[in-house]
């Protein structure tokens, strides 16, 4: 490496499973936020920085394919962008496998529609918008979701103006087929 421009530092890089017990760095709320087929989402402080953020506790005897599995961990390693479920680090232990993530109380696009029946057109478009953003991101990364619907994006917050994230890449897969990278701008 003769050229700073030849330093290249990867998301994927900085994102490690962390070997210590989930509990000597995270102070884990008991009552769960959320919970899903696999798993059940809680409240994390970080017990040096006080921050909060969410950590999803999956049942290692739950996961039915753990190659599938890793490789959602792999996805959330490399992906960063302002409409993708940020992936902070993870934790292992003999029973669960915990992913430590951005918060996000906004709760899902679901939800949202229902409650509110229909949206503006100023915010159907903002939120179409956000969509395509984290879609063409994933593509651009080579990075499919196959798994698109209003429950796999979250609100990070309550506001009407919130910014929306997709969630949920169990289902992804990693496209390495150059003509596909090209037909999406990658």
């Amino acid at each position: 490496m003769d050229n700073v421009n030849d330093i290249v530092i990867k998301k994927s890089t900085m994102i490690r499973k962390n070997e210590q017990p989930i509990g000597e760095v995270y102070l884990v709320h008991k009552k769960p936020l959320g919970t899903g087929a696999y798993g059940v989402v809680s409240l994390c402080k970080h017990k040096v920085t006080g921050q909060e953020r969410a950590v999803k506790k999956v049942a290692k005897k739950k996961i039915k394919n753990m190659e599938r599995f890793q490789q959602e961990i792999e996805i959330l390693q490399q992906l960063d962008h302002p409409h993708v479920l940020k992936l902070y680090e993870y934790f292992e232990d003999s029973r669960n496998v915990y992913l430590v993530t951005e918060i996000c109380r906004g709760g899902e696009l679901f939800d949202r529609i229902i409650e509110a029946e229909f949206f503006s057109e100023k915010v159907a478009s903002r939120i179409f918008k956000q969509i395509l953003q984290s879609l063409n991101y994933c593509h651009s990364q080579g990075i499919a979701h196959r798994d698109l619907k209003p429950e796999n994006f979250l609100f990070e917050s309550k506001a009407e103006d919130a910014d929306l994230k997709i969630i949920d890449f169990g289902l992804s897969k990693i496209i390495r087929n150059p003509q596909f990278l090209e037909s999406v701008g990658g």
